[in-house]
Order: C-alpha cells, then structure tokens, then sequence
C-alpha cells in the first residue's frame, strides 16, 4: 500500500513536471503576458497540491 502511494506519487510529479516543462516552452514561443500569468497561477496553484500530496504521503508512510 505504501509503496503503491508513493509510485503514484512520483508518476503525479513526474506529469506535472511535463505539463510545466511545456508551458514554459510555450511562454517563450509567445512571450506574451497572458501566458506570464497563466504560469504564475499555475504555479501557485499546483505548489499547494504538490505540498499537500506530500503530507498525505507522509501520513500514509506513518
């Protein structure tokens, strides 16, 4: 069970990783602010679930 949580887990972060990895690339190619934005609130949006994926790992591994 342990171990079933935490590989999902990293298959999560490895997606996510992806996911901005591209968003990044398309930033550039726009440079445009509407994309600046849309990074930012992706951003701050996505590093709260990434801290509350850890703590229910955490939670699970306890």
């Amino acid at each position: 069970m342990i171990l079933l949580a935490i590989f999902v887990f990293n298959i999560t972060q490895t997606a996510r990783a992806i996911f901005f990895h591209l968003e990044i690339t398309k930033l550039v190619v726009n440079r445009s602010f509407v994309g600046y934005d849309r990074i930012n609130r992706w951003l701050n949006v996505n590093f709260t679930t990434h801290l509350q994926s850890k703590i229910i790992v955490t939670e699970l591994l306890w």
